[in-house]
């Protein structure tokens, strides 16, 4: 139940960090945008598993 906890927190944080680096290519600030883009995918897919894992345990 811990480590569920703690991968959905991660995977919410890889999400949001992932949005910013993809505003930053928006704004002309970073030249490459598939790594954020791929990140905030992987992410949003942990992030999903860990709650169905999360709510399965309860």
């Amino acid at each position: 139940m811990v480590g569920d906890v703690v991968s959905l927190l991660v995977a919410l944080a890889a999400v949001g960090i992932g949005l910013l680096g993809i505003r930053r290519h928006a704004r002309g600030r970073a030249k490459r945008v598939w790594p954020a883009l791929l990140g905030t995918i992987v992410g949003g897919v942990v992030a999903l598993a860990a709650a169905v894992l999360l709510l399965a345990s309860l």
